[in-house]
C-alpha cells in the first residue's frame, strides 16, 4: 500500500497544528495565572522595598541616637566622678590636702595639713615621701598672684633641696 505524499504532508501538518493548539491551550491559562501573580508579586515587591528602606532609615536613626545617649552618659559620669573624687580628696577632717602640684608625668608635690602642722610630700607611683615640715604654715585660701605663688613654691622647693643636701 502506497501512501500519497500530499496526504502524508497534510497529516503531518495537521498533527503539528493539533500539538500547537493543545500546547497553547495548556500554556495559555498558566500564562494568564503567571501574569496575574507576576503583577501581584511586583506590587508586593514595590511595597516591601519602600517599607524596607523606611525600616532601614528608622534603624540607622535609632542606632545613632543610642550611640549619642551612651557617649553622653559616659561623659556625664566621668564629670561627676571627677567632682566627687576632688571633694573626697581634699577632705575636711584632721588630714587635708591643701594643694597638689604635678612635677612630672606621674610625680606630684602635695601640701598636706595634719592638724596644725603642714607637710610637703612627694608622691610618685611607687611611694610617698615626706620632703619637708613647714615652720610657718601657708594659708591656701589667700589670693596670691601667679608670680608670688611661683616664688613661694620655688622658695619651699629650694629650702627642701637645701635641707636634703645638708
Amino acid at each position: 500500500m502506497q501512501v500519497n505524499p500530499a496526504v502524508s504532508n497534510w497529516q503531518q501538518s495537521l498533527r503539528r497544528k493539533l500539538r500547537l493548539l493543545t500546547l497553547t491551550a495548556c500554556v495559555s491559562p498558566i500564562h494568564a495565572i503567571a501574569a496575574e501573580f507576576g503583577s501581584e508579586i511586583e506590587e508586593r515587591s514595590a511595597r516591601n522595598s519602600a517599607l524596607t528602606s523606611s525600616i532601614q532609615t528608622d534603624y540607622v536613626v535609632q542606632v545613632l541616637l543610642s550611640l549619642v545617649l551612651v557617649v553622653g552618659v559616659i561623659v556625664l559620669l566621668s564629670f561627676l566622678l571627677k567632682k566627687i573624687n576632688f571633694q573626697a580628696r581634699t577632705g575636711s577632717g584632721a588630714v587635708r590636702i591643701l594643694s597638689v602640684v604635678p612635677i612630672g608625668a606621674k610625680d606630684r608635690l602635695l601640701l598636706v595639713a595634719v592638724g596644725e602642722e603642714q607637710l610637703l610630700l612627694g608622691s610618685s607611683p611607687g611611694s610617698v615621701q615626706k620632703l619637708h615640715t613647714l615652720d610657718k604654715p601657708i594659708d591656701p585660701t589667700s589670693s596670691f598672684g601667679p608670680a608670688l605663688e611661683e616664688r613661694n613654691f620655688m622658695s619651699v622647693l629650694s629650702s627642701v633641696r637645701r635641707g636634703q643636701q645638708s
